[in-house]
């Protein structure tokens, strides 16, 4: 079948016409049906955090006084994904919030298909099915990734205004897209021509839109709630080492020494309780910075491509957190489907992810046995992602983008448009 075709992501220009083969239809279906049924049916993992999701919404909108209820733990824009359970009114909570985050799926496949081609949309609809189909549909981690994988497609294409708001947008939703801020203002920079008091103006006015929805998503919310506006950062600033994270196999490890540990039932997951695991929690924050920001040196400095950067920038974010739920792979997979394509690594790193689900014992403490298996899949799961990360890093390095190549590229855009 053939749907219309896609403007440009801001100006209009069409990018071609998009076919949807009948057999890569059925398989949309297929997935979207079976990560809900997967969510819903088989591991209730939509009755874990749907049901919170909904209880924040309606005290948002009905509560007394109204519209001053913030989520204690997520962004005030949450409330926007948190009130899909309740659309439309009277419909299962659950069977809402899952109908509208398959949608969503559709869509991310769509957006992909469109600026991507069908190889990384079906990707995009093997990696989320094999690495977090659990919750796909039961979290609503996948609209900032789909916000961080269209601001990946608008920098392509020199839209750095439209860029830079769905990354702002996506770190209303998660907070984790801001991070990667300053790889637009890198290539803002590197797309402009002229002299530095030019280039900066250019990319002031550019930044202009971002900068006033960043204030708006900012100020509404302190206006409406000054003392829970910005819970989700001090929240996510106490959270101690969780076991899924990469820093946890050193907390782990060190039980081998002589250290004490304790594991807790803390914040809605299983984290690591000893001095060692303070400390390394009050340092993931500062290396997640510095991180991005040497990721983005690198970019501008040529030695990796826009793509390579906004992927290697985010496995950052993930190893480098202390925390590491399962959802958050999905933040991964939709820019490996379009930077990586089809790649035994990361099919490898998606079946581990699965696999330490099916081990990991929700609302339920961790037996001897369950936490040794879960602790050896999460070894080689982030193994993994240590190496994924070092090889993005190191594949070969592209040759610098000289000026007058800009120039030229610069002067192409202007003629087609």
């Amino acid at each position: 079948m053939w749907i219309s075709s896609w403007r440009h992501l801001t100006r209009g220009r069409a990018i071609g016409r998009v076919i949807i083969y009948p057999a890569d239809l059925v398989m949309v279906i297929i997935a979207a049906w079976g990560i809900r049924w997967l969510s819903v049916d088989v591991w209730r993992s939509a009755s874990i955090d749907v049901h919170l999701y909904a209880t924040y919404a309606r005290h948002f909108w009905l509560g007394t006084p109204a519209w001053s209820a913030l989520p204690q733990e997520y962004p005030p824009l949450a409330l926007l994904a948190f009130s899909l359970a309740l659309v439309p009114p009277g419909w299962n909570i659950e069977g809402a919030f899952t109908f509208w985050l398959a949608l969503a799926f559709v869509g991310g496949y769509l957006l992909t298909l469109a600026f991507a081609g069908r190889l990384a949309a079906l990707l995009f609809l093997l990696y989320l099915f094999l690495g977090a189909a659990a919750f796909i549909v039961a979290r609503y981690d996948l609209l900032p990734a789909l916000c961080t994988l269209g601001a990946l497609f608008a920098l392509q294409r020199a839209r750095f205004r439209v860029a830079g708001a769905l990354l702002v947008m996506g770190g209303l939703l998660k907070i984790y897209p801001w991070f990667l801020l300053p790889l637009v203002l890198m290539a803002a920079w590197r797309a402009t021509v002229g002299t530095p008091g030019q280039r900066l103006g250019q990319v002031a006015r550019w930044g202009m839109a971002p900068a006033a929805l960043l204030g708006a998503g900012v100020i509404i919310p302190w206006l409406l709630n000054a003392h829970t506006a910005f819970s989700a950062i001090t929240n996510a600033a106490q959270r101690p080492v969780q076991v899924e994270s990469f820093w946890s196999l050193i907390v782990w490890g060190s039980t081998w020494f002589g250290h004490p540990i304790v594991i807790d039932f803390t914040y809605g997951s299983h984290n690591w309780l000893s001095p060692l695991s303070v400390a390394l929690a009050q340092a993931t924050t500062p290396l997640m910075v510095i991180g991005c920001l040497a990721i983005a040196g690198a970019y501008a400095r040529g030695w990796l491509i826009l793509p390579q950067a906004f992927l290697a920038s985010v496995v950052a974010i993930v190893l480098l957190n202390r925390v590491f739920s399962t959802q958050y792979l999905i933040w991964l997979l939709p820019l490996i489907a379009v930077v990586e394509g089809l790649d035994v690594l990361w099919v490898l790193i998606c079946i581990a992810t699965s696999l330490g689900t099916f081990f990991y014992p929700f609302n339920a403490p961790f037996t001897v046995g369950q936490l040794t298996q879960f602790m050896l899949i999460m070894l080689v799961r982030n193994g993994l992602l240590v190496v994924a990360m070092i090889r993005i890093c190191w594949r070969q390095r592209p040759a610098p983008e000289t000026r007058s190549a800009v120039v030229v590229k610069r002067q192409l855009q202007t003629i087609e448009r």
